[in-house]
């Protein structure tokens, strides 16, 4: 038996299920712009039918579904490693989620002070074979909690087991490589449009002067694509500092010339309201605000959407990547993405990685970017990505208008930017963990000396000396105030949702 609920109380595309494989009964409530059908519920796109709903068995899947047979309930999360799957298990049934928020709320589960979590957003880089699905919490309901990525997931009467995808094919030329992609681009865009939706899936892309979503943009540019989301200066306020003209990060030329409109994402930080909490919240990585404004304007918008993004491309596009890297295992260096795993349930979007179609192929990618043939695309220096510049260049757009300079670098992101959160964090961690405003005051300055004088040091010699002595710094902090901001705002936001349950 399989019932749905719509609740409106949820973000609108989170879904949370119950399932009991020895009843075979299901229980699932669902997000406005969840789409629901006799044995299905899926918020997301593939490169198939959506009637045909193989959203497990697909190459790429962007989003989130659940399938259920006579005998199984099928999970299956994104392949884009931007969200992932949780599952918790009791005595005599299964809880499941799309979101953290949720499967925490509906169990009554607490986060424990002794582990660091920094371990469950970190472990994705270990592999999708390879990471660590436990996800420590105490609960009342479920005897455990765990994490699941890129891989459908199967839950029937002898417990949980992993479905891999298809194998990815090796790609022998750049044509090949291109054609398949735009191919596949294409059956996504006609997935999103399908007439059996409730709602169709409006497309969105990201672009900037940098080359991974110049490239994806230029991509879909012949999609239905209704605009692309543009900065005008780039994310790091310590780059305008130290060279004003190294800030300028805005794609409208390059979109226009692909044809496109734009929309700006650059904000005041006195703009921000308690949405923050949700970028917040997901994971322990850098929160991605730099999309506040996008996250905002596709909340108000009637329709769900899907924004194309090039998470990935500095890996599975790049030159030399690390060697480790070169393995059918997708090793993802960080968060990104999976920042916006809260957020995007909230306004409405998919999250979808284009330089993750296909990046088991890492090897046959990057032996493409190496050849022989692809040199003419390749200008040198450690900033090379040779298959997104012959992809832009072979669009009309002149090479030293994009991918010149690597703009993006370590924000200072350490406290909420909203005035009314900041000072419930303030308070927060003086009677949590006994640190005054004053010291995290002084904490921040000293560590922003110390970032300031490492990145001068950096640019003198990338610019000056040209011995490579000196590497990008990371931004350190005395007072981890960013993982405190984690735990704060993922537990505020589990126990205000726990309380709407309750009621």
């Amino acid at each position: 038996m399989f019932k749905k609920t719509k609740d409106n109380a949820l973000p609108r595309l989170a879904w949370i299920a119950e399932y009991n494989p020895l009843d075979r009964y299901l229980l699932v409530n669902y997000g406005q712009d969840v789409e629901v059908g006799d044995n299905f519920l899926v918020e997301g796109v593939w490169e198939g039918n959506f009637e045909e709903q193989g959203f497990d068995t697909s190459n790429h899947f962007f989003g989130s579904g659940l399938k259920l047979s006579n005998d199984k309930l099928v999970v299956s999360p994104s392949t884009g490693l931007v969200d992932r799957i949780f599952i918790g298990e009791s005595k005599d049934k299964y809880y499941i989620s799309n979101s953290l928020i949720e499967i925490l709320a509906i169990t009554k589960s607490k986060l424990l002070d002794d582990h660091n979590y920094k371990l469950q957003t970190n472990t994705i880089r270990d592999g999708v074979r390879q990471y660590t699905p436990d996800f420590p919490i105490s609960s009342q309901v479920i005897t455990g909690l765990k994490q699941y990525f890129y891989n459908p997931i199967t839950i029937d009467t002898k417990g949980i087991s992993i479905t891999k995808r298809p194998e990815s094919p090796s790609f022998y030329s750049y044509e090949q490589y291109i054609s398949i992609i735009e191919s596949d681009l294409k059956k996504i865009s006609l997935n999103a449009a399908s007439p059996l939706r409730k709602k169709p899936i409006d497309l969105y892309t990201t672009i900037s002067k940098g080359y991974d979503s110049s490239a994806i943009t230029a991509l879909v540019a012949n999609l239905p694509i209704k605009s692309a989301f543009t900065s005008k200066t780039s994310n790091s306020s310590v780059i305008g500092f130290l060279y004003k003209k190294w800030n300028d990060d805005d794609g409208t030329d390059i979109a226009e010339k692909l044809g496109l409109k734009v929309n700006y994402l650059d904000f005041k930080d006195c703009e921000i309201d308690i949405d923050e909490l949700y970028f917040i919240a997901a994971t322990t990585g850098e929160p991605e605000l730099q999309l506040y404004n996008l996250h905002k304007l596709l909340g108000r918008n009637y329709n769900p959407s899907v924004i194309f993004t090039g998470y990935h491309g500095d890996t599975v596009w790049a030159l030399y990547p690390p060697v480790k890297a070169l393995t059918d295992d997708i090793l993802k260096p960080g968060a990104s993405g999976l920042t916006l795993s809260e957020a995007r349930l909230k306004s409405g979007f998919i999250d979808a990685p284009i330089p993750m179609m296909y990046a088991r192929s890492i090897v046959s990618i990057n032996n493409l970017s190496t050849s022989h043939k692809m040199s003419e695309w390749s200008i040198g220096g450690e900033y090379d990505r040779p298959i997104p510049r012959r992809i832009l260049e072979s669009r009309g757009i002149g090479r030293t208008e994009f991918g010149m300079k690597k703009r993006a670098v370590a924000t200072f992101y350490d406290l909420p930017k909203n005035k009314i959160l900041r000072d419930e964090f303030l308070n927060y961690m003086k009677e949590k963990h006994n640190q005054s405003e004053t010291n995290i005051m002084l904490s921040r300055i000293k560590d922003r000396f110390r970032y300031y004088i490492k990145m001068m040091l950096y640019m003198f010699d990338r610019s000056i000396l040209k011995m490579s002595k000196f590497k990008i710094p990371l931004n350190e902090h005395t007072i981890d105030t960013p993982y405190h901001m984690h735990i704060w705002s993922l537990t505020k936001l589990v126990e205000e949702r726990t309380k709407n349950l309750d009621l």
